[in-house]
């Protein structure tokens, strides 16, 4: 899981992470706070965005459900 920094952009953020899918990891998230929203990178399929209350886990975090709201509300606090 990546959180978009303020001095990264989303498309070098996203090269990041493609590299780590290629280099064998098996799920990434790049949480997106400006957009409210969670980039999902899995080998072998597109890339996705998850915008609800919560991001599924899949594979080796199988089960894992981080709530966005609270992500959200503890980010617009350190604004």
């Amino acid at each position: 899981m990546e959180l978009l920094s303020p001095s990264d952009t989303l498309a070098k953020t996203k090269r990041k992470m493609e590299t780590w899918i290629s280099n064998g990891v098996e799920l990434g998230w790049l949480v997106d706070p400006y957009k409210k929203q969670v980039l999902v990178c899995e080998p072998g399929k597109p890339l996705s965005t998850e915008s609800g209350d919560f991001v599924e886990g899949t594979g080796p975090v199988h089960g894992l459900r981080p709530d966005l709201n609270e992500i959200w509300q503890r980010y617009e606090r350190e604004e």
